[in-house]
């Protein structure tokens, strides 16, 4: 390779450091580990894109449903609920049963 020189080592030591270097070169113990976070990574990455692009429709949706909520009159007696929106008529016959 141009650029790159070999310094003196002494014979057996050259071998050794050879054979580390090829087995390093070869090892795939990390691997699994490194692919995992970058999978992370892109959840992650993915997570925040799509609050970037979703998140004020969401945002809003929660707000309107909020609003309908608060619209809702409620008249609990004795573990009867008639609930009925602002909107609507009251009349006498709610919540009654047929008879």
């Amino acid at each position: 390779m141009a650029g790159w020189r070999r310094l003196p080592v002494s014979s057996a030591r050259a071998g050794v450091s050879e054979r580390r270097c090829a087995r390093l070169l070869h090892d795939t113990r990390g691997a699994s580990y490194v692919e995992y976070l970058i999978v992370l990574g892109m959840v992650a990455l993915a997570a925040q894109v799509g609050l970037r692009a979703f998140g004020k429709s969401v945002a809003g949706t929660a707000r309107s449903q909020a609003d309908t909520i608060a619209t809702i009159e409620s008249d609990c007696v004795g573990g009867l609920c008639i609930v009925t929106t602002k909107d609507a008529p009251k009349n006498g016959n709610q919540g009654s049963a047929p008879g």
